[in-house]
Order: C-alpha cells, then structure tokens, then sequence
C-alpha cells in the first residue's frame, strides 16, 4: 500500500507532496489530502480518529485542529500529529500533572474516592476511563523516565523481594542435622512409620530397637512470597482487569478502536512481567501490607506503590463525557491545556496558602466525572477556588450587571475580592502591544497574548459586579498587566509546564502573602 500526503492552500507550510511511509511529522493546523488506493484510504480511515477524517470521493479530508499525537497506520506510516512545539509528550505532561494535583484534593463525601486495596479497580463503579488513561500515560515510553511504570517492573524482577522464613520438612532419620521442639513432639506423637534398627543407639534404645522412617527437621529456605510480592501480582492482575474491562464497556462507542489498539500494547507490556515465573511462588493477597517500609523505600516496590495509587484515585480527575472523546481519541492539546490549567492554578493557591480542606464534585459513570458548573475548591480561611461559574442578573451572589458570563475560573481571597481567569490555548503570531520596529527578541514576539481574549476580560471586570481583575492564562511568554484608576486591572499571564513563576508569584500578590 501507497500514498501521498498533501497540505494544499496559500498558507500552507509546504505544498510538496510527502510519501507516507515511515514517521511523517505534520502540522495539526490546517487540512490535509490523503491520495493512494482504496485499501491504503480504508487503513488511513481505520487508524485515525473519526473526526479527524472526511471521505471526499478517491481522496479523504485529514483536519486535525488541536489534535496532537502519534497515529500508527499499518502497512502504511506512522504520523507523528504537533502543533507549534507542541506534542504528544506535552499532552501526557500535563496529563500526569492534571492527575498528579487532582488526585491530593480532598473530595468531599459522595465524590469518586480512593478504592479499597483487596478488590480489583474492574470490580468498582469508578470511573474506568481516568484510570485507563493513567495506566496508559505510565506505560508508554513518551513518559518522562522516571514515571515509567515497565522500569519499576524491571527493577521488581530483576531483583525480587525475599525473606527467610523457618519450616520443617520431612528428612530421613539418618540425614537429619537439626532438630527442634517440633521435631520431639513429633516423634513422642508417633507420627509416621518405624524400621527395626539400632544404628542410632540413643534414639533407638527408648523405642526398643526401632528408629523412625523420618523426622522433622528445622530449616530455613528463601521465598517470594512475601506481602510486597502479593500486592505487586495484584496490582499487575488489577491492571489486566481494568484493559479488559475498558476494552468490554466501550463497546460501539465512539472510542473502541482507540480503546482496543491502546490496550493491545498496554497488555502486552504487563504481560511480560506477569508472565514471569517468580509469580507462580507468589499466593494470593489477603491484607494490604500498608506499614511495609519495602513498599515505601525500596526501588520498584516504591514506584508501583505509588503508581497504584494514582491509578485508582485517578477518577477524581473531573472530565466530562463529551470531553472524553476529545482527550482520549483526539488528544486535544487545547482543551487539555485548560483543564491543566485549572489545576495549576489550584496548585498554585496550594503552594501559597497550604492545603485545601474540601473539593466537591457530583456522580460518575464508567466514561466520566460529571462536575457541576461552580465546582468548588475551598482553603482555610475564606480562598476560594470556582470552575466554570455563572453570573447573572438574577444571581445576587454572583451577579452579573448585563449578560450572563461564564470565566473557566474564579478566584475568592479571604477578604472577599473576586480574580477571574480564562485559559486560552493561542499566541498571537507578532503581538498587539509592539511596534514592527521596536528592537524585541524575536521569541518574545512570537509569545504574547491575542487581542481579543484581554477585551474579552475587559468584559469580565466591567460587567461581573465584584471582579476585582481578569486575566488570560496562555502558552506565551510575557506578562502584562494593565491597571484602570476605578476599576482593578485586566492582562495577561504566561502559563507553560515547566514555566510557573509569573503564575505562583501573581496568586501570591492577589493573596497578598
């Protein structure tokens, strides 16, 4: 199979046709034609995700938009999907952030909570998805190393847990070389059969000339079957389960083939460390070995430790139904970004005025956490954290002087004043506050803010009766800040992982700490 790749249009990078074969790296922007023989169009159509392909008669329509990833066509290329310098290793980045914040929140009663260690994550009425993703963001190897989960795996192996335990085993009378309290009361009982001998004089003189077939005899043996070695096998068997499970209630949904090509080598990978002999000495976990300083300390144990419980407590992360289909089968770097950036800001508050004492969310379903509009992360002494409220004119708590309005998120100080906050996944290409002229490194031109998202937080302030500032959230580099004699400021904050600063040092002035 054959074909050819096209990116047509005046603003196109390149108009060249590419020859798909190997690893293609494309532009998510814009549309791309796909050209070959009907079967390589069925394999393409097969491979990627449903919205991203149009059939427009022998050719098909590729609009990736926000999507960004690696989409492995077989017999055909692999494409490697990015948006600006962003990629899949930025979506699984803030992934595992988004996860790693959530999952520390204390969520109220009723909300998703952690699961109980001796029942498998398929067993529970948790949201399977979250923990899918998880598992999947850990196994692959666009993972950052140290959050891999196949290394902790490999260290296990390699170097297993052992401890030596003392049994008695059945010896001929002649080869023992130990004995212990176990090994009379055994004899006294007159357990097992008795020859005519006198070749032990001391032992055979009290039985009358008689010595035992066999004794019990004391040793100590080194085994797996340790408390650490059963829960690392049912975590592995947890994990087998949750694939299954995902892979039979997805079903004609829209995510299935997405679904059933993660889970191929997401099962492969852990079967080949459960497939290991060592587990065949391993029972069965009763208990959760909870105070063991192995699975604290040691490497691997620890790491698979930790892992399990991200995995479970993943289903805390709140996205909804129609979000799933973007983050799972599209990778939609844009929406990600402002539900990463939802928890960076909760983790920024957090870093500035301690842990919260409650998070709230609603009901869940094995595709989603529906989280109700306002949900609400509340600190000690008044701050507060809202997702996606509403202001009206009808609301007298949270009023709005014209149309309703709806900021990704608010912010409550301890006194009461009100910082709203929208995400905006774009840059504008040269920025609207500098002149062509102006001598600025060409970095920061190609960083800053668009327009229209600080008119749109001019909206904010002017029209919500008690904001006291607005602010867009953006993948960019400068900071701006523009302050009104009556009303308080509006600008813009430069939010990228791995680059905070400007982000914790402004939630530390509005906190004024």
């Amino acid at each position: 199979m054959s074909a050819i790749l096209t990116r047509p249009g005046p603003t196109a990078t390149t108009c060249e046709p590419v020859q798909l074969a190997g690893l293609v790296p494309i532009n998510a922007e814009g549309q791309w034609v796909v050209s070959g023989d009907e079967s390589t169009l069925e394999a393409v159509e097969q491979a990627l995700p449903h919205r991203v392909c149009t059939r427009a008669g022998p050719i098909l329509l590729l609009r990736f938009i926000n999507g960004v990833g690696r989409y492995r066509i077989p017999g055909v290329a692999t494409l490697d999907v990015q948006t600006g310098k962003w990629s899949e290793q930025s979506f699984e980045g803030m992934l595992a952030d988004l996860t790693r914040i959530a999952v520390s929140l204390p969520f109220s009663a009723g909300s998703s909570s952690q699961l109980p260690y001796d029942r498998t994550i398929a067993a529970q009425g948790s949201v399977l998805y979250h923990s899918f993703i998880y598992l999947r963001h850990v196994l692959s190897d666009r993972s950052p190393a140290h959050q891999r989960l196949a290394s902790a795996l490999q260290a296990i192996l390699m170097q297993p847990h052992r401890k030596l335990q003392r049994l008695h085993r059945r010896t001929q009378t002649h080869l023992a070389r130990a004995a212990s309290a176990e090994t009379f009361t055994h004899l006294a009982q007159g357990r097992g059969g008795m020859y005519r001998s006198n070749a032990i004089p001391a032992l055979s003189r009290p039985l009358r000339g008689h010595l035992p077939i066999d004794v019990l005899e004391p040793v100590v043996e080194s085994t797996l079957d340790t408390p650490e070695n059963r829960f690392v096998k049912a975590f592995l068997d947890s994990a087998l389960a949750l694939i299954d499970k995902m892979v039979s209630v997805s079903g004609a949904h829209t995510l299935s083939n997405q679904i059933a090509a993660d889970a191929k080598w997401m099962k492969r990978t852990l079967n080949y460390a459960r497939q290991n002999p060592m587990w065949s000495e391993v029972r069965a976990m009763s208990h959760f070995p909870a105070a063991s300083t192995v699975l604290h300390s040691r490497r691997g144990y620890r790491d698979v430790f930790q892992h399990s419980i991200r995995m479970r407590m993943a289903a805390r992360v709140p996205v909804s139904r129609e979000d799933v289909v973007s983050l799972l089968e599209n990778k939609d770097i844009a929406l990600m970004y402002e539900l990463w950036c939802l928890f960076t800001l909760i983790d920024a508050v957090t870093a500035t005025v301690g842990q919260p004492a409650n998070a709230n969310l609603t009901e869940s379903d094995l595709f989603q956490v529906a989280t109700r509009r306002g949900l609400e992360v509340n600190w000690p002494g008044g701050t507060r954290v809202l997702y996606n409220p509403g202001y009206s004119r009808n609301n007298q708590t949270q009023r709005s002087w014209s149309l309703p309005l709806r900021p990704d998120m608010a912010l409550y100080t301890p006194n009461d004043e009100l910082h709203l906050f929208d995400a905006k996944f774009r840059v504008n290409d040269t920025g609207p506050l500098l002149d062509e002229n102006e001598d600025v490194d060409e970095d920061e031109r190609q960083g800053v803010f668009k327009r229209a998202d600080v008119y749109k937080m001019h909206t904010y302030r002017d029209a919500i009766t008690d904001a006291q500032s607005a602010w867009v959230m953006y993948p960019g580099t400068l900071f701006q800040r523009f302050d009104a004699d009556e009303k308080g400021a509006v600008g813009a904050i430069p939010v990228k992982p791995g680059q905070l600063e400007e982000l914790h040092r402004h939630i530390a002035s509005l906190l004024r700490v």
